[in-house]
C-alpha cells in the first residue's frame, strides 16, 4: 500500500526581526485508510504543520526545509 502523505524532516521557519523554529525534523507517513492525531501542547507546531501541507503558509517569512508528498506528488516544488 503506497502512503497517501509523507513527510520527512520538516522544519518550518519563519524569520523577521527573529527567527522563530515552529516545527523541527518532523517526519510521518499516513497510508489509506489511516488516521493520524497530533497532539501537543499550544505553540508546539501542529498548526503550523498543517499549514506546510496546504501551503498555507506566508510565503515571504517562512523558510520550509524537508519533503511533504501528497499521492506521490512534493507539494513543496
Amino acid at each position: 500500500m503506497a502512503n497517501l502523505v509523507e513527510i520527512r524532516g520538516l522544519n518550518v521557519r519563519f524569520t523577521g526581526e527573529r527567527t522563530v523554529y515552529a516545527v523541527n525534523d518532523l517526519s510521518f507517513s499516513l497510508g489509506e485508510g489511516e488516521v493520524l492525531g497530533l497532539l501537543g501542547e499550544s505553540g508546539s507546531g501542529k498548526s503550523v504543520t498543517l499549514r506546510a501541507l496546504m501551503r498555507l503558509l506566508p510565503k515571504k517569512r517562512t523558510r520550509i526545509s524537508g519533503s511533504i508528498n501528497v499521492l506521490g506528488r512534493d507539494v513543496l516544488a
